[in-house]
């Protein structure tokens, strides 16, 4: 498969709204011990509490918990299917028969197509296909190997994942090759025609080898949030025994000092990505054992080698992942400053400047500016020509579109807007996947300015966009033409649908938080925390906006 056209992007897309929607409804379906028991079953459950060792694996013990947790005889899956009413061809007919078909398994990556997908072929059941999963295919590399699940809709043209995949490295793989051949049998028909509770063991055993070879510290992409997952963690009172072990209260140990343990900069993933691609640039496999072969000579621990910058660019991009793991402002000030002294054509290093060493936005303007001056001399002019339509996928033009949406911000919130929404629209030019949430930014923008025309073109651009962003903003449009009418009435009522959390805070019946949430999830209540701060201004600008709000959810129109 090659690039996709409009049409199947747009079915792509479709169809994977529709999946991630399942999976939010499949959460409230599962019953409250199934976290504790799936937890249990894959080594993350332990005094007490899940313990994640990275954010991902929340992904994991999700999909585990949906696809491979059965009680009665049935997964939550099969369960939902027999007790709702499901209209014959519709999109979540066709995912659901996908979702009741699902394996888990190892896939070995044979060709990438960047901003579609791979091209693998099955370890375990020998057969071959396509997975269009657009975020992976902007990571993977020929010859990698995933575990992962995944399902193959409708007439069975492509595959499409249903959460995060473990990479694989040469001693996991040496020990899934041993013992997978004893635990479920040698032959692909015994892997292939296992009962669902044998399945189930499978996905289990291979999951928790990945996760004792520290696979998820190597994860390279996420494709769904993990918002609801990461609350699943137990919550321990100040008078509980502390889940330390001590055996003190709580409140006396642990909870004692307990501060947030803040997230690490999702820019440091990046260093990893360029170990992979460095040292898998170097060779020219031909299988996937010579590939293994090779990789076990470096990997007597389970992970990758580490990154060795060459070039004077590669030493200052070191400098800015080494800030970025440090704690002391000053510290990362310097290492940016030390950074630019080795290679002035440095993005990164500028980001960080105007991050850290910026006392008021205009000064934090100059150093975006200088940011995106940098990374236009770093890139040359070939590459602006060559990889527009899927630049976030290549890691060098990663530090040079944070420095344009750094500069975009800054311009926006100075009073120059249209500077800044020509800056956001030729971002999504050249990155139309939108990594970085332009789109959203780009939305309010708009509509802040009026520009309704503008604005409907951008929610057209992205019709499938499954977020509270993109339904009530749609409502709106259509309140603010058409007034009080059924259509806008529908509207809104699929936008609530979407996510019910937005209405009490963009009515002022739920307080806003003091702090924004660093991470979201389609339809929960951080969703809701954002989408409002960023549109209230939106919608108190629409004379009767709200009052047709209230009368609408309270059931009066």
């Amino acid at each position: 498969m090659g690039k996709l056209t409009a049409e199947e992007l747009a079915r792509y897309q479709q169809l994977r709204a529709t999946q991630r929607n399942l999976h939010h409804i499949f959460l409230d379906w599962l019953p409250k011990n199934a976290l504790e028991e799936c937890g249990r079953v894959l080594g993350i459950y332990r005094k007490g509490t899940l313990v994640f060792n990275s954010e991902d694996e929340t992904s994991v013990l999700m999909d585990y918990c949906i696809y491979d947790y059965r009680w009665d005889g049935q997964n939550v899956i099969e369960r939902y299917v027999a007790q709702t009413s499901i209209e014959p061809g519709s999109d979540e007919r066709i995912i659901l028969d996908a979702m009741l078909e699902a394996r888990y398994s190892l896939f070995a990556v044979d060709e990438v197509v960047r901003g579609v997908g791979i091209q693998t072929h099955d370890l375990l059941r020998g057969d071959s296909g396509f997975i269009i999963d657009i975020a992976l295919s902007e990571t993977a590399v020929k010859n990698f190997v995933l575990a992962g699940r995944v399902i193959t809709p409708g007439d069975g043209e492509f595959s499409m994942t249903t959460g995060a995949g473990l990479p694989a490295d040469a001693t996991i793989l040496e020990k899934i090759a041993k013992e997978v051949p004893k635990r479920f049998g040698e032959r692909i028909s015994d892997i292939a025609k296992m009962s669902p509770e044998k399945a189930a063991e499978l996905s289990a055993f291979i999951i928790r080898v990945f996760l004792e070879g520290d696979a998820s510290s190597r994860m390279s992409y996420e494709d769904v949030t993990k918002r609801e997952m990461a609350r699943a963690k137990p919550k321990v009172g100040r008078n509980d025994p502390c889940p330390c072990g001590s055996g003190k209260k709580y409140k006396k140990c642990c909870g004692a000092t307990s501060e947030p343990v803040p997230l690490p900069d999702r820019r440091l993933m990046e260093r990893n990505l360029r170990s992979i691609e460095k040292l898998m640039a170097k060779q020219n496999f031909e299988t996937v054992d010579e590939m293994n072969a090779y990789l076990k000579q470096f990997n007597t621990k389970g992970r990758f080698p580490e990154w060795i910058p060459e070039t004077p660019m590669e030493q200052a991009q070191e400098l800015i992942y080494q800030a970025l793991e440090t704690a002391e402002k000053k510290e990362r000030i310097r290492l940016a400053m030390e950074s630019l002294r080795i290679c002035g054509d440095c993005a990164d290093a500028y980001v960080l400047l105007a991050e850290e060493a910026a006392e008021i936005p205009e000064e934090a303007r100059n150093w975006y500016q200088r940011g995106v001056e940098a990374g236009e001399r770093a890139l040359g002019p070939e590459v602006f020509a060559n990889e527009a339509g899927h630049f976030w996928g290549v890691i060098e033009t990663r530090p040079y579109m944070r420095a344009r949406e750094g500069l975009a911000d800054c311009l926006y919130s100075l009073g120059e807007h249209a500077a800044a929404i020509e800056h956001y629209q030729d971002m999504l030019r050249l990155n139309p996947n939108d990594n970085q949430g332009i789109r959203y930014k780009l939305l309010s923008c708009l509509m802040e300015r009026n520009d309704i025309d503008a604005a409907k073109e951008l929610l057209g651009q992205y019709k499938n966009e499954y977020s509270a962003a993109w339904f009530f903003t749609r409502a709106l449009i259509t309140f603010s033409q058409h007034g009080v009418s059924r259509e806008a009435n529908k509207q809104l009522r699929k936008a609530v649908k979407q996510n019910p959390h937005v209405v009490p805070y963009l009515l002022g019946r739920r307080r806003m938080p003091l702090d924004l949430p660093d991470r979201i999830g389609f339809g929960d209540e951080d969703e809701a925390v954002s989408y409002v701060a960023e549109f209230a201004d939106v919608w108190l600008g629409i004379p009767g906006a709200l009052e047709w709000v209230k009368a609408v959810t309270q059931g009066k129109r």
